[in-house]
């Protein structure tokens, strides 16, 4: 579960269930039909069901979860179109945010125990 942040000339940016993490949803994995403009079919603030596609570290290497990079570093790439989401995707998404947000969670008490 996520919420429409702001419109990019790219496509949307989503938040992620807190306001340090968010992730860009490319224009074509914005809708299942083609999608112009973006505004036509969001607004901000929406809340929208986003799945994650994939999450690359500094220099473009697919993140292996060893918590090195600090969470703004990483792009986080999305996919809102319901072909995306649909039956057992659905419940992949809904856990793949929620594995997403407490691995987030984890790395910001480490810097904050750190710090």
């Amino acid at each position: 579960l996520a919420y429409v942040r702001r419109f990019s000339p790219a496509g949307v940016v989503v938040g992620l269930g807190s306001w340090r993490c968010a992730g860009l949803v490319l224009k074509p994995f914005l809708s299942d039909r083609f999608v112009e403009n973006a505004e036509d079919i969001y607004s901000e603030g929406q809340t929208v069901w986003a799945k994650v596609i994939d999450v690359q570290e500094p220099g473009g290497e697919t993140a292996k979860g060893d918590g090195k990079a600090p969470a703004q570093s990483r792009r986080i790439n999305l996919d809102l179109r319901q072909s995306a989401l649909g039956g057992r995707d659905a419940k992949m998404a809904e856990m793949g945010s929620k594995i997403l947000a407490s691995y987030l969670d984890g790395e910001r008490l480490l810097l904050t125990q750190s710090g």
